[in-house]
């Protein structure tokens, strides 16, 4: 699936740790903002889109020099901003946002959902992107910003710096009324 409400209880792999904690939440009762999850599906169509091996790709610039990263980084990210969107994936998001909310001028919290996020061993948490009070228009930039914050170069040298040879991840994106 492309999309999917927090409410479905999900594998991490993908729908990342946010959107599985905050489903996980709402499953139990507690009172967390509903929203939807844009799944890794619609990421990873788009890195197949550009031709991007993620696994290879990643693997490769956690042991390159700064100035390799640095062009990876900046290519991968390019890429990712121009790539398509899936057959029926706008429509059906615009569907499920004006269902969601009911007000076509509600902001949106546009939330990255990693799947290195809120692991057991490890946490990733603050490394990637959220947007807050995004307009419906602006929730397209948003969930691609939200992707490209994996690819920074502040990931990198954490997970470096940690000494963890952290297998590629991939993001989902949380999006949530505000």
């Amino acid at each position: 699936p492309l999309i999917l409400s927090l409410e479905e209880r999900c594998n991490p792999r993908l729908v990342g740790g946010k959107a599985a904690g905050l489903g996980k939440l709402l499953a139990a009762g507690f009172a967390a903002p509903t929203g939807l999850c844009v799944t890794t599906a619609v990421y990873r169509h788009c890195l197949d889109g550009a031709g991007i091996s993620a696994t290879e790709t990643w693997r490769t610039m956690l042991h390159s020099s700064d100035g390799q990263r640095a062009e990876a980084q900046a290519r991968i990210q390019r890429l990712l901003m121009e790539q398509p969107w899936p057959a029926g994936f706008c429509a059906d998001l615009e569907l499920r946002l004006k269902n969601l909310s009911g007000d076509p001028v509600t902001r949106w919290a546009v939330r990255s959902s990693a799947t290195n996020e809120d692991a057991a061993d490890r946490s990733a948490a603050g490394l990637y992107r959220t947007a807050l009070a995004q307009s419906s228009g602006d929730v397209w930039q948003a969930i691609r910003g939200c992707w490209i914050s994996l690819w920074d170069a502040r990931v990198f040298l954490y997970w470096l710096q940690a000494g963890v040879d952290v297998p590629c991840p991939a993001m989902a994106v949380v999006i949530q009324p505000m």
